[in-house]
Parts: structure tokens; C-alpha cells; sequence
């Protein structure tokens, strides 16, 4: 995603590791992400819990806002798990927000 220098990157997410990352010297100023989501799961009952897997990444003026939620508890196998690994480059100048209520956060 596009953005500019000197905004906020505000994550918020019910449950996964957080991995952020500095842009290179000189790279254009953009926010980039890659989410990794696993259950154990199997067959229709592991793709029906990944598909409803909600993440949403919006652009703003004060930023970039990247939310993930877990599918609701209705949904869930009570002895079905989930795994979620967030990684997130942003520009040197960027201010970073971290909203996890289960999870490991990592800066770089």
C-alpha cells in the first residue's frame, strides 16, 4: 500500500505474532504485509474456518490500518487451533501501534 512518511501503521488482531520490519534505505514509501494463517483442522472444516478468517487493510490519511479478526466462536471446532503470523514492512519514519490480545510482537 502507498502512504508517505512520518504516518502511523495501526494493527489490531485477536490472536498471532507480529513481525515489523524497516523499508530499506531509499524504497519507496509503501506499507507492505504478509498475513500467514493455519489451523489443524482438516478438509471442509479447515477451509470453512480459513475463509472466514476476516482481514482487512485500509489506507488512511493518519496511515495504514490492518485489522485481523478470528472467525466467531459459532463457527470455530472447540478442538480446532489457529496459528497467525503477521509480517509487516513499513518506512523508517513510520510510527507503529500493536493491538494483539493473544500473540508475540516483534520490532526491528
Amino acid at each position: 500500500m502507498s502512504t508517505r512518511d512520518g504516518l502511523t501503521l495501526r494493527l489490531t488482531t485477536d490472536l498471532g505474532s507480529v513481525n515489523i520490519v524497516q523499508l530499506e534505505a531509499g524504497a519507496a514509501p509503501t506499507v507492505r504485509y504478509i498475513v500467514h494463517i493455519e489451523t489443524d483442522a482438516r478438509g471442509t472444516a479447515a477451509q470453512q474456518l480459513l475463509d472466514s478468517y476476516s482481514l482487512k487493510a485500509k489506507s488512511l490519511t493518519s496511515g495504514v490500518e490492518i485489522t485481523g479478526k478470528l472467525p466467531p466462536q459459532a463457527a470455530r471446532s472447540a478442538d480446532a487451533q489457529f496459528w497467525v503470523q503477521f509480517e509487516v514492512a513499513v518506512p523508517r519514519g513510520y510510527t507503529v501501534e500493536v493491538n494483539t490480545e493473544a500473540g508475540d510482537n516483534h520490532d526491528r
